[in-house]
């Protein structure tokens, strides 16, 4: 199973978020209607694992696991203690529960990003500062601390920017209309 995509949606009230529904038919395909959420260990967002995908890893880790080894005791708890499964409503939405929503920062919008055989989930709304910006002049490139309008740049370490988002200064934010692309008239698998 592969998730491919990043798709944006949003919570209710209660935190119900629908599933995207490319990655739904994926989870029908492979008969797996059972989900694993957790928080990331290293980035600030939540992660979804079909059942399946779940149990592989934790098997994986808990092989490696001697029980006479406090770290890697603990390797393994930190990943299962933070672990609650889930399972779609009839309507394809997924609760996802007060307290994860808030160790990922989500206040509404969500990002859903297929990963290989996962789900990231990240707050839409999120800002970020790039690491580096590099200005790029043929084949030279040299580091800046800002860029006007019209230059070429290259900006580091930004962990959840994606096709179609809009870099602007923060106090004249610039929005962009989505751009619409038609639905294909005929489509074939390969």
């Amino acid at each position: 199973m592969r998730f491919l995509g990043n798709i944006e949606s949003k919570t209710d009230a209660k935190g119900r978020v629908f599933l995207p529904a490319s990655f739904r038919k994926l989870l029908e395909k492979e008969e797996s209607e059972e989900l694993v959420l957790r928080k990331d260990i290293h980035q600030p967002c939540l992660v979804l694992y079909p059942k399946s995908s779940w149990d592989r890893r934790s098997s994986a880790l808990l092989e490696q696991v001697n029980e006479f080894d406090d770290e890697s005791q603990m390797v393994f708890r930190m990943f299962v203690s933070e672990a609650e499964e889930l399972k779609p409503d009839s309507m394809g939405r997924i609760l996802i529960p007060r307290r994860y929503l808030q160790m990922a920062d989500i206040v509404q919008t969500v990002r859903f990003i297929g990963m290989n055989d996962t789900i990231e989930i990240w707050a839409a709304e999120k800002t970020e500062k790039p690491g580096t910006i590099y200005i790029l002049k043929g084949k030279q490139q040299s580091t800046t601390q800002k860029v006007c309008a019209g230059d070429l740049c290259a900006l580091a370490k930004l962990q959840s920017l994606a096709t179609g988002n809009t870099l602007c200064d923060q106090n004249n934010p610039v929005q962009f209309p989505d751009m619409e692309f038609p639905a294909p008239n005929i489509s074939k698998a390969v």
